[in-house]
């Protein structure tokens, strides 16, 4: 099993922790387990420069555990040139109501309304109108049980500022399955999320998407 530290405390302390690691080792290979009031949360920023026939791979993986009860499916993924040719080979796509995300990503979801509340805020949804290259969603973890939100992004993110908005906009989304109401805004700073890359959409069935409502 992989060997992970862990850092707890409120984002700020987490963060300043998670800088001082990369600032101080890199972010080549980094496991962590941060343990925020929202839940404990798996990240891994992963470089594989490859050789040979082999290719190489970047990722920046955020990962937490759902509460058993929820039913709640959805899947966010950027409109890049990939999954624009997915959408024309039936790549189910609905509009959730904000025309500039609707514009930027393609959405699936078994609950149109309750996506909506919870990218109610314009920093949260701005994180993933900027990013490219990554898949959000709710899926089956392959070494645990039950479902977990997860967020895979195809490129090393290790500049503090970017990193730490993708980390807070992620919490925001987690928060909403620990309690009835949608979590309260959090406020922003502005970020320059690399643009380059591409993400790979799954099949709808991979994150409980029998059909699309």
């Amino acid at each position: 099993m992989l060997e992970r530290r862990t850092i707890s405390g409120d984002a700020d302390t987490i963060f300043q922790q998670v800088t001082s690691d990369i600032a101080t080792n890199g972010s080549q290979d980094y496991h962590v387990v941060l343990q925020t009031d929202k839940g404990n949360i798996e990240m891994d920023i992963v470089s594989s420069p490859g050789g040979n026939a082999e290719g190489g791979y970047e990722q920046t993986n955020l990962l937490a555990e759902l509460p058993a009860n929820s039913t709640f499916r959805f899947a966010i993924y950027p409109e890049d040139v990939i999954n624009r040719i997915g959408k024309l080979f039936g790549m189910q796509d609905v509009k959730i109501g904000y025309p500039e995300f609707d514009d930027k990503v393609i959405v699936q979801t078994n609950d149109q309304g309750k996506l909506k509340s919870l990218f109610a805020d314009q920093a949260i949804r701005h994180v993933f109108e900027s990013l490219s290259g990554y898949s959000f969603h709710i899926d089956k973890h392959k070494e645990q049980e039950g479902d977990h939100l997860h967020l895979v992004i195809q490129r090393v993110i290790s500049t503090p500022t970017d990193l730490q908005q993708i980390f807070h906009a992620f919490m925001h989304v987690l928060g909403s399955f620990s309690k009835q109401n949608i979590p309260e805004q959090v406020h922003l700073h502005n970020i320059s999320i690399p643009t380059n890359g591409t993400s790979s959409p799954v099949e709808n069935r991979e994150h409980g998407f029998d059909q699309v409502t």
